[in-house]
């Protein structure tokens, strides 16, 4: 959202006048969403990255990249 922080100069319509808004301190600021705890994402292990990589290069992929039909049917 840093592109709504960085301030600059306001479009300007021809036949539209704009209103005033807000004050820009009474803005909330937002607050993250907590379902209890911080989401841990374990380690891959040495075996799993050996399974994913061989799957990706089984999958045919292109420049990187994988059709979206060969995943969703992954």
């Amino acid at each position: 959202m840093a592109c709504f922080v960085a301030g600059g100069p306001l479009p300007k319509f021809d036949g539209i006048s704009p209103s005033p808004g807000p004050p820009p301190s009474a803005a909330q600021p937002l607050q993250a969403q907590s379902s209890g705890g911080p989401i841990r994402v374990p380690p891959l292990t040495p075996d799993k990255v050996t399974q994913y990589s061989s799957l990706f290069e089984e999958s045919g992929a292109q420049n990187g990249m994988l059709s979206g039909q060969y995943i969703s049917s992954v």
